[in-house]
């Protein structure tokens, strides 16, 4: 009774979040509010939620995706109404009509704590929202082991969870609509099978946008957030009879007709149509390897944070577009140019990059050596053959006599004819000559030449 009656109380304390949408507070409610809730924080942050990192090719097409979290950002005017009307039916129905608490949830929390502590259920729409928000902020912290801690605190099945809840619900609808509620709710709900968000999970299942969803497909994501598991892929049965559940509490709110749960209820689920994003550059069919350079180079870029776990969070849950130069028809006749002749299990490690003149930018990048499935007994390599180590690869490798052609060029062009002989020495220190870079002159420090082969004297001929 101890603690019905301090519910009760409770529910006294936060009376004025039920008469009216925008919460405000006058009188006497104000003075309750304003000195029993002085040790619960007042202040939300709503930061932005995780979303997916798309990685695009030349031509505009995706080249993979990087994300925690598969979700699509969208905007309210981008759901279509069945959905927004069948989430709202089967969370919170009153909605619209309540602030930010509802006497009937209050009620049900405070006969579930009385029975055992669990004061889970029964929370307005809001309510689930700030619980999505303060989970989302607990993922994203760096240490695993107060990362599990805080997930535990604010999942927990407690009075003080509850209450705090309660008053950051209490803050938001004091500063935001109900509309924009409900779309960073739409946003962020976990609909199961990895699909973040009501966009995500229209096109994890139907293969269609959040706007173009059925009433009946409206149903079946609206019931899965319940209970994440019991969605189409993992349990069908128990996702279509929950759908079934929707439909019918839409039509006791007057929200669709009969004919229309009829309808919905006759739609059948299509398994074929449920397509997973790429995700990371492991399993792709074509270009892994640049993919994995892409990887590397947002991975080494300080402008992205400074350690690299920093790093790793910010490219896998910030929502960034990366444009790549890498041509598909260029990509493809460099990997064709080395493939076609060296297999990827001969001892010769081949590799070939295309790059802009006067930019460096690279449109087309290839080896003979798999990156990913490798098989070392096979002499194949995880290395990327074409890149430094702080890319991703090995030592990298000299371009060699592939150079000869422009030296050549260099000395016809000074005027030297093709009969100039040159003494070719087979040792020479470059050692405290000094060169000039775009960077501007620097002593050449420890740099001793040695030709590979032939010596002496000879034409360019030769």
């Amino acid at each position: 009774m101890g603690g019905f009656f301090g519910i009760s109380l409770l529910a006294g304390v936060l009376v004025a979040g039920l008469v009216a949408p925008a919460a405000a507070f006058t009188g006497v409610g104000g003075a309750i509010v304003a000195t029993s809730l002085t040790e619960v924080p007042i202040f939300l942050e709503t930061k932005p939620q995780a979303e997916r990192t798309t990685v695009y090719l030349a031509n505009g097409k995706v080249l993979t995706e990087f994300y925690d979290e598969n979700r699509i950002i969208v905007g309210l005017d981008e759901i279509a109404k069945v959905m927004i009307d069948a989430q709202v039916a089967i969370e919170d129905d009153r909605f619209f009509e309540h602030g930010a608490l509802d006497l009937k949830s209050l009620i049900k929390a405070s006969l579930g704590f009385v029975g055992g502590g669990d004061t889970g259920g029964g929370s307005t729409l809001t309510q689930q929202y700030v619980k999505q928000v303060l989970m989302e902020e607990a993922v994203q912290n760096p240490d695993p082991i107060e990362r599990e801690e805080e997930l535990a605190r604010v999942q927990a099945r407690t009075i003080e969870r509850k209450l705090l809840e309660m008053r950051y619900a209490l803050f938001l609808e004091e500063r935001h609509s109900k509309e924009w509620i409900l779309e960073n709710y739409l946003n962020i709900a976990y609909y199961g099978d990895g699909s973040y968000g009501v966009e995500a999970a229209a096109h994890h299942y139907f293969a269609v946008t959040a706007a173009d969803l059925t009433l009946g497909q409206a149903a079946v994501l609206a019931g899965i957030v319940q209970t994440p598991s019991r969605n189409p892929v993992n349990d069908p049965e128990g996702a279509y009879a929950r759908r079934d559940v929707v439909l019918d509490r839409m039509e006791e709110l007057g929200l669709v007709t009969a004919e229309e749960v009829e309808e919905a209820k006759a739609e059948v689920w299509d398994p074929k149509k449920v397509t997973y994003p790429k995700n990371g550059c492991y399993g792709l069919a074509k270009y892994g390897q640049v993919c994995r350079l892409v990887w590397e180079y947002l991975m080494n870029n300080e402008a992205l944070g400074k350690t690299e776990g920093e790093r790793q969070r910010k490219i896998m849950r910030g929502g960034y577009e990366i444009h790549t130069y890498i041509d598909p028809e260029k990509q493809d006749a460099v990997q064709s140019a080395v493939s076609n002749y060296i297999a990827a299990t001969d001892p010769v490690v081949s590799a070939m990059v295309v790059i802009q003149p006067g930019t460096g930018i690279i449109l087309g990048a290839a080896q003979n050596r798999s990156v990913y499935g490798f098989d070392i007994a096979k002499g194949e390599s995880a290395y990327l053959s074409f890149a430094p180590a702080y890319l991703g690869g090995d030592q990298g490798y000299q371009a060699g006599s592939t150079f000869k052609g422009f030296t050549v060029a260099a000395a016809l062009k000074a005027g030297y004819p093709p009969a100039k002989k040159l003494n070719a020495k087979g040792f020479i220190s470059f050692t405290g000559k000094t060169f000039r870079s775009c960077d501007g002159a620097f002593p050449a420090q420890g740099f001793p030449v040695q030709n590979t082969s032939q010596n002496g004297v000879m034409d360019m001929y030769k």
